[in-house]
């Protein structure tokens, strides 16, 4: 089995992720950085080889990384995507803040 990764220029790590879901992820992905005026925000999605979902993790600009989220449906992934980057943007925005004011 060919296993296609794709890897874009603003951090988006896409593990076999073929088709609509691809299109999904790359549209919920683009319209989160649009939205934060953000140049670069990691986030890795990869197809389970056990069943036909997909796995995602954020990996926010100071390296934590979020637990993986799993994708059952491909009518989910704008919504759970979306989920996911907001709550990691602001867990980083709270965590920059403290070590600002603690800097």
């Amino acid at each position: 089995m060919k296993i296609e990764v794709a890897e874009g220029p603003t951090g988006l790590l896409l593990v076999h992720v073929l088709g609509t879901e691809r299109l999904g992820c790359e549209a919920a992905y683009n319209r989160f950085l649009l939205h934060h005026n953000l140049a670069y925000w990691t986030l890795i999605v990869r197809a389970s080889f056990c069943d036909q979902s997909l796995l995602a993790q954020s990996i926010t600009p100071d390296g934590h990384a979020s637990g993986e989220i799993v994708i059952a449906q491909a009518s989910e992934i704008s919504a759970k995507l979306t989920e996911l980057l907001e709550s990691e943007l602001s867990h980083w925005i709270v965590r920059a803040s403290a070590s600002q004011a603690s800097g």
